[in-house]
């Protein structure tokens, strides 16, 4: 998802006023140190949950967790870590839990070519690891680091449970409808199958990406009710659903 420079603090806008231009493109080494993102999780039309993207980066070093709270069921919480390089992010450690159980992880062993992935705690599956890999957790925020860049490349992606290659489309600028307003929004799609993911990611918010829409046999999309960069707020929804 596609990018802005972070030079300058933006002010904080009231929820009914979009955050000032970012134009140029956003370097990994400008990326903000803290974010958090709130969605809104849809099925459908429907609205199931709640969201919370965080990430945060010190010393070359990330951490981005993404967590699911459905209105049934457990809790999901997906956690990928590693290294913010020139080129971006570089997963070290993926994991997928659902409640306090250990679902699905992987390991990106860098100095060995490898990446290692399994179900819980049982025997891991070897593949040679491909130059620019993620995980499904570090691919949007990647997207907004890279985009541009990474525009007719394909990725080599892991679900923990699985690895495929991903192939990237840069479609061009899209309306972001989100909140109280309509944002500029620049999306990027990717098409797996019959799996399509798209991605709008938010020029005037660091290229974050607000908008997430998985279909295939089923529509799910996560869209962002807050955005909190370094501590300050930029964009809240007055009223979120389900008291966020």
């Amino acid at each position: 998802m596609p990018l802005p420079t972070a030079e300058a603090t933006p002010p904080t806008p009231s929820p009914s006023t979009v955050s000032p231009t970012l134009s140029a493109p956003l370097a990994a080494a400008t990326f903000p140190a803290q974010v958090n993102v709130g969605y809104e999780i849809r099925y459908g039309n429907l609205a199931v949950g709640l969201g919370e993207a965080v990430w945060r980066e010190a010393g070359g070093r990330y951490t981005l967790t993404l967590t699911l709270r459905p209105l049934i069921g457990a809790q999901l919480t997906y956690t990928s870590q590693g290294e913010v390089t020139a080129k971006g992010i570089r997963p070290q450690r993926f994991e997928a839990r659902r409640g306090s159980t250990l679902r699905e992880h992987a390991d990106f062993d860098w100095a060995a070519g490898e990446l290692r992935y399994g179900d819980g705690e049982g025997e891991l599956t070897v593949r040679p690891l491909q130059a620019g890999a993620q995980d499904i957790v570090s691919f949007a925020f990647q997207l907004a680091l890279q985009a541009g860049r990474l525009e007719g490349e394909t990725v080599q992606m892991t679900t923990g449970k699985k690895v495929y290659d991903q192939p990237i489309v840069l479609d061009g600028e899209a309306d972001l409808p989100l909140t109280d307003q309509t944002l500029r929004g620049v999306r990027v799609s990717s098409t797996v199958d019959t799996d399509r993911t798209e991605v709008w990611l938010a020029p005037d918010f660091y290229n974050l990406p607000l908008r997430i829409r998985r279909s295939g046999d089923k529509q799910l999309e996560q869209r962002a009710v807050r955005v909190t960069v370094d501590g300050k707020t930029l964009l809240e929804k007055l009223d979120p659903p389900h008291g966020n």
